[in-house]
């Protein structure tokens, strides 16, 4: 009995160490004169006419908009000794990033959060998948990646390298993003 109460104590610990937090990108964007009601119109109209998310609530009455949104990832990453095995793994990470976008509008100003990030490979049947992607630079212990070397740290980083380049990308089309 206590051999399972250790394990699981140390297993919860593993998973709320500081470091091991869900990836995440918010910004607080202040528009001067312009009320909570312009603001939600034009935001949601923005993010109605992307093709790169859908909405899944809107409530304008609490200046929420919530959706789903995802990015195709492709592995640039080479496998270090061989052509061969660089693209035969490349293929097996090849996939989707999926996130979770949120627009909190207020009078006179809007924060966006870019959140929940998650890789889904194509390759379902075989052992690599990156899976929820923290914002611990380091290769987290539980991701599924039997491939040796440094290779499975190299997309890890690369991953995180276009999730930033992609919320960029997007947040600066929000309306409003530069604040005037």
């Amino acid at each position: 009995m206590r051999v399972v109460l250790v394990i699981v104590f140390l297993f919860t610990i593993n998973y709320y160490l500081p470091g091991q937090e869900n990836l995440s990108f918010s910004k607080t964007v202040k528009i001067e004169g312009v009320k909570s009601k312009k603001i939600y119109k034009d935001l949601s109209a923005w993010f109605n006419g992307q093709t790169r998310f859908r909405s899944l609530q809107e409530e304008s009455n609490q200046g929420l908009i919530v959706g789903k949104g995802y990015f195709n990832y492709h592995n640039p990453v080479q496998y270090e000794g061989s052509k061969t095995f660089s693209r035969v793994y490349a293929e097996k990470t090849n996939g989707i990033i999926v996130y979770e976008i949120k627009l909190y509008i207020l009078d006179y100003e809007y924060t966006y959060e870019f959140s929940g990030f998650k890789h889904v490979p194509n390759d379902k049947v075989d052992n690599i998948n990156f899976g929820t992607i923290t914002d611990n630079v380091k290769l987290p212990d539980n991701v599924l990646c039997e491939v040796e070397g440094d290779w499975c740290q190299d997309v890890w980083t690369d991953i995180r390298k276009q999730i930033k380049k992609n919320v960029e990308e997007i947040a600066s089309t929000i309306p409003y993003s530069t604040g005037k």
